[in-house]
């Protein structure tokens, strides 16, 4: 078969966010049969009462009316009492979680190190914490903090607390190596020990990550139990306090059998004034309460400590200028430092977002939005209270209510296309027309209400055909946008769940954003080094003295034109024009209509270093899953875009049966070498003429492409440390005068 015809498989993965948007449109709608006085046509009831499914009403959904007399308080209570239900539930998972990984911890115990004992029990958690406590301060000590206050030994402990209780590899008791008189162990029996404890420890660390994991469920869960259930609640405390009059009797208008401003109801307006503030109140504000927690957490601690350092505070506004530009944000260079605590704190938060621990746990609130709208859940939430609760309470019976309902709609309709708060534009769609489809049910509900004839008043022989028409033209336009939302959500996660790329390839762009960034701010750091920067290097390190910290010796300017060396250099990596010099050597020949253009050829030192860099298991030669696994990732970092796994395996079968001179199914350090080195000195138009004939041609040229970027990349990294033994080669290539001067594209440039 044909490579080129081979159909490439999709793949895809499911929006959860688009089953968030249906759910709020749907639970909004459901409502509008009993928040509206409006006469709406038979089948838009039934359809409206059909929606009353996912209100989640407990009492509705048991029938347990069949059991007991149902009346409005009954039904008020299991609401407010169903979020510390379900809270209760999952504490009860919780705890059955640590004990079940806990036992699974101890079915692998360790041997101790001293007397070879296997250790069966858990640290003391006063030994532990004043073990975290001691090694805190003298890293704290060794990082240049002085004696350091109670406030920062808190923070710094806060950024690791295990779930689990610890354990330790040496039994109690023998901490300091005392056997009480017993046959201590010999050499050969400790070093079994140890690797035996290595591979006990890889084991139960896999332990630990997947009860983190589990406990990120548990939460994930209890959110998702909470977005689901806070319409129903908010609906029925709100309704509490809507009372009609029937006669000279005031009753609840949600239960005409109940009534109002008795001893009864005043008793529970106790729970109806807590439920007011803990849950319709209270929701939101926990929602906020936590993301906001999250976001500052340690921007404080992280900003003092680069107030205390120069060069940790130069290297923060350093990443948050890449950053900002990989995000494509407009940076404006912070003069003050007000302003440089702001761009400084702004990074610190955004990098919180961005951790696995924050994203595993709350990513269900904010992942889905923009950066800049992390909030925008909030406003969801807000949405939901005011259309499924509080406009019952404007003018109940009245058009002004319709009205009031479809002001509000198209406020938040507006709100929504102004701030476009989602990444994906599926969800963004899918989100308008809910928004749209809201707004003109309830217009068609108010011309309705009004009997405005918006068929035409003499189009009719009669006002009862009349009236007839536009009962029948609402039921089909409101019937006809409800399946068309339908439609679109359904054909949205069909697309999501087969053939779309949209949310794997944002999940690929941010993956490559952090990586460059990673990358961009590892080459500063060697350019300027860690010195004095809170930590970030070890006390062997500086006491030898690095380049960074040879080019601050050297310098002997004032603060301010240290500052403009930094921000010209980061510029530069920004920009990617840092190495435009080097990378390109263009002579031209005046007499002849040609250009002789000089192209750098990568050392061998650099090509035998990206061979060992993908040899993981360090035996001098690569096999075809480490093979698959280096060209996936020299295709990434080089081309800034995934390759699937089914061409990363295609390449890796070439190539091996290309350089497997000997057919032993391994790839030598020299075969590769020699491969590499005999290819890049082919000219490039040869080399691209070949790639064009065939299938393997251009797979083999794409392989070489990646290794010549990376090797190039290489050898500027080793001549920027000054290493003497580098020799880079270079050949001369002939091409046509029109050919336009180009520049090697850096990882900065691809993503932007």
């Amino acid at each position: 078969m044909d490579p080129k015809k081979k159909k490439k498989k999709c793949h895809g993965r499911v929006s959860v966010e688009k089953f968030k948007i249906m759910l709020a449109y749907v639970q909004i709608m459901a409502l509008f049969r009993t928040n509206y006085a409006i006469r709406w046509p038979g089948s838009v009831r039934a359809l409206f009462r059909l929606m009353d499914f996912f209100d989640f009403n407990l009492v509705s959904l048991v029938a347990l009316e069949c059991m007991h007399r149902s009346t409005y308080y009954f039904t008020f209570l299991v609401s407010l009492g169903l979020p510390a239900g379900f809270a209760l539930v999952l504490i009860l998972l919780k705890k059955i979680g640590v004990c079940r990984y806990e036992r699974r911890l101890m079915k692998i115990p360790r041997t101790c190190v001293v007397t070879g004992v296997r250790i069966k029990n858990f640290m003391e958690p006063k030994q532990y914490h004043s073990m975290r406590v001691a090694s805190t301060i003298n890293a704290l000590k060794d990082a240049g903090w002085g004696t350091p206050t109670p406030r920062q030994i808190r923070a710094e402990l806060a950024e690791s607390t295990p779930l689990l209780r610890p354990a330790s590899s040496i039994s109690s008791g023998n901490e300091m190596g005392g056997l009480h008189g017993k046959k201590g162990l010999t050499t050969e029996q400790k070093s079994f020990i140890s690797t035996s404890n290595t591979m006990i420890f890889k084991k139960r660390v896999f332990i630990r990550f997947d009860h983190l994991a589990y406990n990120n469920k548990i939460f994930n869960m209890f959110f998702v139990i909470l977005m689901l259930i806070y319409p129903s609640i908010c609906l029925r405390v709100t309704r509490f306090f809507k009372c009609d009059s029937v006669g000279n009797i005031r009753v609840l208008g949600a239960d005409l059998y109940t009534n109002c401003y008795d001893t009864e109801y005043y008793v529970m307006a106790i729970p109806a004034i807590l439920g007011l503030i803990f849950f319709v109140a209270g929701i939101p504000m926990f929602f906020l309460f936590l993301l906001w927690q999250a976001r500052t957490a340690g921007t404080d601690w992280k900003w003092e400590a680069c107030s205390k350092s120069i060069h940790r505070k130069r290297m923060a506004l350093a990443e948050a200028q890449i950053d900002a530009q990989l995000s494509r944000e407009f940076w404006v260079k912070p003069i003050g430092i007000q302003e440089e605590k702001k761009a400084c704190i702004n990074y610190f938060r955004r990098q919180n977002f961005r951790d696995h621990r924050v994203k595993n746990r709350l990513g269900f609130i904010y992942y889905r939005y923009n950066e800049r709208v992390w909030w925008y859940e909030i406003v969801e939430l807000s949405r939901k209270l005011i259309l499924n609760s509080l406009v019952a309470l404007v003018t109940p019976g009245e058009d002004s209510q319709i009205v009031t309902g479809a002001a509000i709609c198209l406020f938040y309709f507006t709100m929504m296309l102004t701030i476009r708060p989602y990444k994906t534009k599926s969800d963004l769609n899918l989100a308008a027309t809910t928004h749209a489809s809201l707004f003109f049910t309830l217009l068609c509900g108010l011309m309705l209400n009004m009997r405005v004839p918006f068929l035409g008043k003499y189009l009719f022989p009669t006002k009862i055909e009349r009236e007839y028409a536009e009962m029948l033209f609402v039921e089909i336009v409101v019937m006809l946008q409800v399946g068309l939302v339908c439609l679109q959500f359904l054909l949205g996660v069909i697309w999501d769940g087969t053939c779309s790329n949209e949310t794997k390839f944002l999940m690929s762009l941010e993956e490559n954003r952090d990586l460059v960034l990673k990358q961009a701010i590892a080459t500063i750091s060697a350019k300027f080094g860690t010195n004095d920067t809170g930590g970030s290097g070890s006390s062997n390190s500086r006491n030898k003295g690095s380049d960074g910290e040879k080019f601050w010796a050297k310098q002997k300017t004032n603060e301010s034109d240290t500052e403009a060396v930094m921000d010209n250099y980061v510029n530069d990596v920004v920009s990617g024009q840092k190495e435009q010099a080097s990378d390109k050597v263009i002579q031209m020949d005046t007499t002849k209509k040609k250009k002789i253009k000089k192209v750098k050829i990568p050392s061998s030192k650099a090509v035998r270093k990206l061979f060992k860099d993908y040899d993981f298991d360090e035996s001098g030669m690569i096999d075809l899953e480490e093979l698959r696994d280096m060209i996936s990732e020299m295709h990434t970092l080089a081309e800034g875009e995934p390759m699937s796994n089914e061409d990363a395996q295609t390449d890796a079968e070439l190539v091996m049966k290309t350089l497997d001179a000997d057919n032993s199914g391994l790839l030598g350090e020299d075969e590769f070498v020699d491969w590499v080195s005999a290819g890049l000195r082919i000219p490039k138009a040869l080399r691209d003429a070949s790639s064009m004939k065939d299938e393997r041609g251009r797979r083999l040229q794409n392989f070489l492409s990646s290794v010549e970027t990376l090797a190039n990349e290489m050898d500027d990294e080793m001549a920027e440390q000054g290493e003497d033994d580098l020799v880079i080669e270079e050949i001369e290539e002939i091409v046509p005068v029109v050919a336009k001067r180009t520049f090697k594209r850096t990882k900065t440039e691809v993503m932007l």
